[in-house]
This record gives C-alpha cells, structure tokens and sequence, in this order.
C-alpha cells in the first residue's frame, strides 16, 4: 500500500490551513454538504474537476485499463487540478472547500490497480503527489450504503460515470486506503 502513499516527510507541514475537502463516495450528499456551507456564507468554493472540464466527453478512458491510460488519466487531472490552482489562487481566511481533492484521484487510480490487477509500477505517483498544490486542512470523506447510492444513483439519472464508482468492493478498497493515510500520518486527517 505504501507506494500509493509516496507523499515527503515534509509533506504535512505545507496544508493550507482554512481548508477542508469534500470526497466520498457518488450520490453521497458532498454536493448538498457543500452548498449548506456557501448557504451560510462563510466558504469559498473550489469546484469538482467536472465543472471545469469543456463536458464529460473529455475526460480520459475511465476505469485505466493499463499503465498508459492510467498516466493520461493522472495528466489530464493535473492539467485541471492547475486550472483550478489559477482560478482560485486565492484562498482567504474564511473556510474554503475543495469538491474533491486531487489525492482523491490518486486514490481512485491506485484503487482501480488493485480492483483490476492493472500493475502501475512505472507510473511516478510522487510526481503527481508532488504536484498537489493546496492540501486541505482536512478530508470529510462522505459513505453511503450501497442499496441507498444505487436508488439516489438511479434517480438522479443525469450522472455519467462508469459502474467501478459505484461498486461496493471498489467502495471500500478507497476507504481503505484513506484508512492507511491516516495511520500513516498518525492521526486522523481523513475524517469518516
């Protein structure tokens, strides 16, 4: 697991402090989460990946069935994690949330690697990992139980994304891995 965890010793003391990441599971209620805070006027939003992709049709194979996939895939998030990084340069002392933070997309991939039995091993994550430039204070990671996300999945009806996300196996290799993050850093950074 810890190759998928390459983060610098140092890496803790550069959290932008102020902030907090929304991930989790889809359907699981981040997006409500996060327009109860702008409700209260308080927090300066950072958008999902999606809202700054030119449409759905962009975005690369999903699940990355080999290592190449799996590097275009991690390229092209970078790309939009830095497109967010430019429109929201400034972060200001109110709480600022993150719809999803580009540790979770390094956790999705690693995740499918092991799901899949796709071996990633000369894809360089401490590159990526090195790329990330605003760490949240803080991760609420949002679960849901399967039959609920299936039925809110369903219903929503205009969600596009492939069946993997919404696997309850794939589910919980993620949370593991958020788990291990946790012991390795030594205290509870991803809250559950």
């Amino acid at each position: 697991y810890e190759m998928f965890f390459p983060f610098q010793s140092d890496w803790i003391k550069m959290v932008t402090m102020n902030t907090v990441a929304i991930d989790g599971d889809i359907c699981s209620g981040k997006s409500t989460c996060i327009s109860l805070f702008l409700r209260k006027g308080v927090t300066v939003k950072i958008p999902e990946y999606s809202a700054l992709a030119d449409g759905s049709h962009n975005f690369p194979k999903f699940p990355t069935l080999n290592e190449d996939q799996a590097k275009q895939s991690m390229d092209f998030f970078l790309m939009l994690e830095r497109k967010r990084i430019t429109n929201h340069i400034t972060i200001s002392d109110s709480l600022t949330v993150i719809d999803r933070p580009f540790l979770s997309h390094l956790m999705i991939i690693s995740a499918l690697s092991m799901f899949m039995d796709v071996h990633l091993s000369s894809l360089d994550l401490q590159s990526y990992t090195n790329s990330i430039q605003i760490i949240p204070h803080r991760i609420l990671y949002f679960h849901i139980a399967d039959e609920v996300q299936l039925k809110r999945f369903y219903k929503r009806g205009d969600v596009h994304c492939p069946h993997a996300l919404i696997n309850g196996a794939f589910k919980r290799i993620i949370r593991k891995k958020y788990f291990l993050l946790n012991s390795i850093l030594g205290f509870d950074y991803v809250t559950f």
